[in-house]
This record gives C-alpha cells, sequence and structure tokens, in this order.
C-alpha cells in the first residue's frame, strides 16, 4: 500500500545543493578532528612562543592558522564544486532528471523516469532528514540520500510526509536545517 509520493525535477540546481549538503555532511567528522588537533598544535605552539620568544613557535602557529583557513575554505566551497562535477554523471547514469520517492509499508522505493525502481530503503535506515528552502534530504546510514521536493508530494502534503515518517523511522535524528 503507497501512503504517499513525491516527484522531484532533478534539475542543476536542485542537484547542487542536495549533493553539497551530502559531501558536508560525510566531511564534518574528519574536518572535526582536523580542528581539534590544528587547534591544539596552535595553542601548543602560541603557549611556546610566548614563553620562549622564539620565531620557530611563532612561524609555527602562523602555518597552523593557515591550516585553519584553508579547512574553513574546503569545507565551504569544495562541497559545491565537487557537487557540480558530479551532476553530469548522475544524469547519465539515471537516464533522465524526474524521480519519483514511494512510500510503502516498508520503506521508500526511489523509481527513475522510465518507472523502474532504482532503490528501495526500509524505514528503519532512514537516520537523518535534513531540510533546506526547496527541498527534504532523507539520509540513510551510509550517507546515501533521498532528495523530495517540498511542493512534489502527491497524495498528500508535507504535513502528512512528515507524520508518515516520525512514525516509520526509530532511528531518524531530528531535523535539521541548512
Amino acid at each position: 500500500m503507497e501512503y504517499l509520493s513525491n516527484v522531484c525535477e532533478y534539475n542543476e540546481a536542485v542537484l547542487t545543493e542536495a549533493l553539497t549538503v551530502q559531501l558536508r555532511e560525510t566531511q564534518r567528522r574528519k574536518n572535526l578532528i582536523f580542528y581539534i588537533i590544528i587547534s591544539l598544535l596552535l595553542a601548543f605552539c602560541v603557549v611556546n612562543w610566548i614563553l620562549s620568544k622564539d620565531s620557530y613557535f611563532l612561524f609555527m602557529a602562523l602555518l597552523c592558522l593557515l591550516l585553519y583557513g584553508m579547512l574553513i575554505f574546503n569545507g565551504r566551497v569544495l562541497p559545491r564544486r565537487t557537487a557540480k562535477l558530479q551532476i553530469p554523471r548522475i544524469q547519465e547514469k539515471n537516464g533522465g532528471l524526474q524521480f519519483q520517492s514511494r512510500f510503502l509499508e516498508d520503506g521508500v522505493a526511489v523509481l527513475n523516469p522510465a518507472g523502474e525502481e532504482t532503490a528501495r530503503v526500509p524505514y528503519a535506515q532512514l537516520t537523518k532528514l535534513v531540510e533546506t528552502e526547496k527541498l527534504l534530504l532523507l539520509f540513510n546510514r551510509d550517507k546515501h540520500m533521498i532528495i523530495l521536493d517540498r511542493a512534489g508530494f502527491r497524495g498528500g502534503s508535507e504535513a502528512d510526509f512528515r507524520q508518515c515518517i516520525k512514525e516509520r523511522c526509530p532511528a531518524l535524528l531530528p531535523l535539521e536545517r541548512k
């Protein structure tokens, strides 16, 4: 039994937005570890420079600041550039740009433009819902995502979708806005 469905046109803007969020999600943990390591190293260098007035520690502190800036830049700019490079491959692989997500008894089925099921994700594997201005992104444990257009719901509304997901996804984290 189908509860509701969602039709999403995968144009360049939608794919760029969705893939950027996905790439940032996958990089968040790695970047956090680097931020902590660089912060500790920066603190060590600054303290040693203050105590010893050795220019080597000042140079190392400036190098740490440069690395910190590069991490911030890479975390903001590179995911969007990488997303734009992936779009032609996604369009070619899937044979079209309009996908439909159907919410069934046992999970979410994703259908390509030809109506063929390309993926089925059980509700128990859905772990995160991310909301952007125009999209809702459902992530599973492997950081794969289902892209939903907020205006594309059929057979129900966005409120019905939220109720359906709330009831069927025990592992879903609270909503996150991007």
